[in-house]
This record gives C-alpha cells, structure tokens and sequence, in this order.
C-alpha cells in the first residue's frame, strides 16, 4: 500500500479550495481513442469502401496496388485531413469544402 499526501490547499480569497493534481482520466479527454493500427486499418477500409477508385481503375492487379501504397500512407492522410478540416471548418461542422481542398491539391 502506498500512501501520498494530499496537495497543500491554496487559498483563493477566502475560500479554500484543495487543488487536485490533473489526471487524464478525470479529464474532458478521457474517451478520447488514441490511434492503434487496428483502429487505423478499420477506418482504412470503410474508407476505402466509400471511394470510386473502382470506376476509375479497371484493373485489380493495378487497384490492389493502388490500395496498398493508400493504406501504408493512410495515418498521413487522416492527419492531413484532421489539421485542414479543423482550420477551416464551416459553421460547426469539421469538413473541407471543395474550394479549400482544391488550393491543398
């Protein structure tokens, strides 16, 4: 059993308030799901699902290809997609438009 002293009270006006040292569990952070590759390869695939790569490459050899080198490069794609969705979003809606994804191109 290990015990720790509690934090010296710190003194606001004249309430005492006892301050709690920060805690990821106790945070506005705690159901936040870090990425791990199972949940990257999920994400991929329902991806890669949503896509008309199949319209446009009618090969499956070329297409298989195609999704390997996406799925090796894909964590930089969705951080890509993260940072531009979060710097200009509209409204409250974490998207790209059309214009702002043609000046990434």
């Amino acid at each position: 059993m290990q015990c720790h002293p509690r934090p010296s009270p710190k003194y606001l006006d004249n309430r005492l308030k006892l301050r709690t040292p920060w805690d990821f569990g106790l945070s506005v952070f705690r159901p936040y799901i870090a990425d791990h590759d199972a949940l990257l390869t999920k994400c991929f695939e329902l991806d890669w699902s949503r896509t008309k790569v199949e319209r446009l490459i009618k090969d499956d050899e070329q297409r298989a290809k195609l999704k390997e080198i996406c799925r090796k490069n894909y964590k930089y794609f969705r951080e890509s997609y993260k940072y531009m969705a979060a710097t200009d979003p509209q409204q409250n809606l974490l998207c790209i438009t059309n214009i702002a994804y043609s000046d990434f191109i």
